[in-house]
């Protein structure tokens, strides 16, 4: 597996076949697999792995677990910033103009919100949080597919390295790093 800089990785196959157990152990979360893991040209136990991803890499998990906070509190950025309004917009959650949806309240676990709501302000949250490698697991399984290609617009052109699982058929045939999981294999 092979995971190039600027680029979306893709980790497909059934469920229950291991892909976020194999996303966890790659970033360090986990350490059940036996494997070798190389990062920058060079072997890395599970503390070299966590070293290597923290502070650079932002996580989303398939499950979001929050506090009951504004949109402001969650995305943890200046929202004063045209990034995060040019950044909402693009991800279809609000109009550039709208100043009052980052006061927004988005309910303990993002309750408030819609499951893609939800989803895309997540992603707008790993978006804005300055790493340089994204970690995403199923981060469109609950958006529409106009808003899936999008989605996955704004990830091709976010120059940042992105690795990601999904079942999506648009992301299976419109990114070239892909690999199957299938049989404990990949």
């Amino acid at each position: 597996l092979v995971i190039p800089k600027s680029a979306i990785t893709l980790i497909y196959g059934p469920s229950g076949c291991g892909k976020t157990s194999l996303l966890e152990n790659i970033i360090g979360l986990s350490d059940d697999l036996q494997a070798t893991f190389i990062a920058d040209g060079r072997r890395s136990d599970l503390d070299n792995r966590l070293a290597f991803f923290f502070g650079r890499t932002y996580y989303v998990s398939q499950r979001i677990s929050c506090p009951n906070v504004t949109i402001s509190e969650f995305l943890n950025c200046d929202v004063k910033s045209g990034l995060v309004y040019s950044t909402l917009n693009d991800l279809q959650l609000c109009d550039p103009l709208d100043k009052t949806y980052v006061s927004k309240m988005i309910g303990e676990n993002g309750s408030f919100l819609s499951g893609g709501e939800l989803q895309r302000l997540n992603l707008a949250k790993a978006l804005l949080s300055g790493s340089e490698t994204l970690i995403l697991d199923e981060p469109t399984s609950a958006v529409d597919t106009k808003s899936e290609a999008r989605l996955l617009d704004i990830l091709k052109n976010s120059n940042k390295t992105i690795l990601m699982i999904s079942h999506s058929d648009l992301f299976i045939k419109s990114v070239n790093n892909r690999y199957l999981i299938s049989n404990g294999k990949i």
